[in-house]
């Protein structure tokens, strides 16, 4: 009796171990595990999940490497959310990777999603803490539409009240839409500049054929540009207009110095001269005997004028005298 209430209790606690083991492998199948499969744990702290829930998928750049188990507040601000992650996974998630919180949908169920962080990182750990990155929730984007909608509705009203006052001819725009003459004016100024332009690209070409030219070496610029003897002409030029100069002003210059010693004997005769006149002008006695001559001077003319009327009256020239003043007359 004792004999078969052991084995009643050994097949009970066989029973029973199975039914957990079942239990346990039916749990890790709901949540789309393997039970064969070796996980690594890491971590993620959040601010918000937005419904994120334990089961839920983690994907890497779009695939499914593991899920969430856990879900726990630390603090106020902070919940720490514990990912299970596939080994096959594991070589290719490092350290500066970012987790954030998505959905496989606009009203999908949640998940979270791991991108590639950049740069180069280690290789994650199990234990590890996966930054964040900030998504952006629906909430969100329905107040951004809203915003950008007001603004859309004040840009199409100011864009309605420049439509009116262009209608109603207010404004240098509808003067430009309505005004005749200066459609005209604005035409005659889009001629002249395209004549401009037709201008300055054909000066642009003869341009660019004498840049071609003088490349070339044909032309006087390009003879300017490309002949390398040029210097050493220029530099027996600049010698042989040296040597013309000195040729050509020495003579110059000799008659420059022989015309200033002459007239430095000039000046010096000219002084003697004034010298002389001032003794001349200075000296009473000269004076007197100056004056004196200068009156018998004057006394010899006044007698030899009477001399010469005395004369005509004479019979040998009167005859000459009368045939004179007939010619005359």
């Amino acid at each position: 009796m004792a004999r078969k209430n052991l084995n009643n209790i050994k097949l009970g606690v066989f029973i029973l171990a199975a039914f957990i083991l079942f239990t346990y492998g039916l749990y890790r199948i709901g949540d789309r595990q393997s039970f064969l499969s070796n996980y690594l744990t890491l971590y993620v702290d959040f601010k918000d999940v937005k419904g994120l829930r334990p089961g839920n998928n983690v994907r890497y750049s779009g695939i499914t490497i593991g899920s969430v188990e856990e879900i726990n507040i630390l603090n106020d601000t902070t919940l720490r959310v514990r990912l299970e992650v596939e080994q096959r996974a594991v070589q290719y998630l490092r350290k500066n990777a970012q987790a954030e919180v998505g959905s496989s949908g606009l009203v999908g169920n949640m998940l979270v999603n791991i991108k590639p962080g950049p740069g180069k990182a280690e290789l994650v750990s199990p234990g590890d803490i996966l930054k964040t990155n900030p998504s952006v929730e629906m909430n969100d984007m329905v107040d951004l539409l809203a915003v950008s909608n007001n603004r859309i509705e004040q840009i199409t009203h100011q864009l309605l009240q420049i439509t009116e006052k262009m209608n109603q001819g207010q404004g240098s725009i509808s003067m430009l839409l309505n005004d005749q003459q200066m459609a005209t004016h604005l035409g005659q100024s889009m001629q002249q500049m395209a004549a401009t332009s037709q201008s300055l690209n054909f000066a642009s070409q003869d341009l660019a054929e004498l840049m071609a030219q003088a490349n070339s070496g044909s032309g006087n610029l390009g003879y300017l540009v490309r002949d390398t003897s040029l210097k050493s002409q220029i530099t027996r030029l600049g010698g042989h207009l040296d040597t013309l100069v000195t040729l050509r002003t020495q003579p110059v210059l000799d008659s420059i110095e022989t015309l200033a010693s002459s007239l430095t004997e000039t000046s010096r005769l000219v002084n003697n001269l004034i010298n002389d006149l001032d003794t001349l002008f200075v000296d009473s006695s000269v004076t007197r005997d100056l004056q004196a001559t200068l009156h018998n001077l004057e006394q010899g003319t006044y007698k030899f004028d009477q001399n010469m009327e005395a004369l005509q009256y004479s019979w040998p020239f009167r005859k000459f005298f009368r045939k004179k003043a007939r010619k005359n007359k």
